[in-house]
Formats: structure tokens, sequence, C-alpha cells
């Protein structure tokens, strides 16, 4: 749109396409919310039945606990349908954001492609460097948030024994995502990869420079 259609951009999307924007994760954070909190906050069937499991594992008393359980199994009918429910929101609204990069990421590469003969070759190399790196960025959190969520919240479901290792994997894998998201522009895109590489010569040049020096110091002394 920015690259095509500049005029609308400026005429509808500001700032009327912006508060769209806005009312639109807001939507997606309320609808959250209330699956969330309506369905999976656990009541006191739910603590009791992860109860022993929580204090054997995490040595933590999960009455003191505030988070979010799903039964699926060994619960009455109306604990386990509220779970269902629970977890089928939470998965539609995760799907939407997919389906909304897959779609839209389409469309784009397709556009570009179809006017790649209309643009320099420098901005088409500019245009395909930053479709790369966008493509890496909306990858990542794919694989190291919605692909662990889907395991935990459905392979219990069907009686898969995924063990403590999921959870593990994912922890690291989170924390990891701030560090992992911006190294794809630094990748992909020569400026940001350019000012790296120059901000690392100049350390190492320093550090070269400092070594030399003190050895040229110990030498005047000896």
């Amino acid at each position: 749109m920015a690259l095509f259609h500049t005029k609308p951009i400026m005429n509808h999307f500001i700032p009327y396409g912006l508060i769209l924007s806005i009312f639109y994760c807001l939507l997606l954070s309320s609808i959250w919310f209330v699956g969330a909190y309506n369905f999976e906050v656990p009541d006191e069937e739910r603590r009791i039945y992860m109860e022993s499991s929580f204090h054997d594992t995490l040595n933590v008393d999960v009455h003191d606990l505030n988070l979010l359980i799903a039964l699926f199994n060994d619960a009455s009918r109306e604990t386990v349908n509220r779970s269902w429910i629970g977890i089928l929101i939470v998965s539609l609204i995760s799907i939407d954001s997919v389906l909304v990069y897959f779609i839209f990421g389409s469309l784009i590469v397709i556009k570009i492609y179809k006017n790649d003969f209309t643009m320099s070759k420098k901005t088409r190399y500019l245009q395909k460097q930053l479709m790369k790196a966008l493509a890496v960025q909306s990858t990542i959190p794919m694989l190291v948030s919605f692909l662990p969520c889907f395991f935990v919240w459905y392979f219990p479901a069907f009686n898969v024994d995924i063990g403590q290792f999921m959870n593990w994997a994912s922890s690291v894998a989170v924390s990891f995502f701030p560090v992992l998201d911006p190294l794809a522009l630094f990748y992909f895109i020569p400026a940001f990869r350019k000012r790296v590489t120059e901000i690392l010569h100049i350390q190492l040049t320093i550090s070269v420079v400092s070594g030399k020096t003190n050895k040229t110091s110990q030498a005047s002394r000896a």
C-alpha cells in the first residue's frame, strides 16, 4: 500500500485506519480476556486436580498462583466443556493472527513481483530484502510462541504426554525472542548490517590497539 497507493493511505488510513487498527487489536485482546477469564480461570476442582503435580514438580502451592487451567479428562462434564470453549477461543485468536500474516504477506509479494519491472534495481533489491526480514520476523514468534502453545493446549486433550521438556523449551524460546527478532533486520537489511559491521570493526580495532599499547609499555619497562 505504501508503495503503490500512497494517496489513499494519506487520505483515509491516517487517522481512521490507525484508529481502526487499534480498535482491532483491542477487540482481539478483549475476546482473549473474556475467553480466558470466564472459561480457564481455575475453580476449586481444577486446583485440587493440579495440586499434587505443582507441588511435586515446582514445590509450590497451586492455590497461591494466578494461572489458567484446562482439564479435558478426569473432571466434571461442565469443567471439560468450559475448558474446550476457552481453548477454542484463544486458538481462534491465534489462528486469526497467523492467517492475517499469510494473506497480507502473500498479497504484498504478488504485488511486488507484478510491479517488478517498474521499480529501479536498487528499490527492487531493498523491497525483497525487507520482505525477507519481515517474513523471518513473523516466523520467529510462530515457532517460539504459537506452536509451543498449541502443543501444550492440545496434546493433553488427546492424552499425549509431552513431559516437562516442552515447558522448559518454551520458556527458553520465549526468552530468546527479543534477541532473535532484531537479528533478522540486521541480517537482511544492508544499512543495518553495515552499521553493525562498522561497530564491531571499531571495537575490534580498539581492542587490538589497546593490546599493542600494553605490549609496548611492558617492553619499555623491561
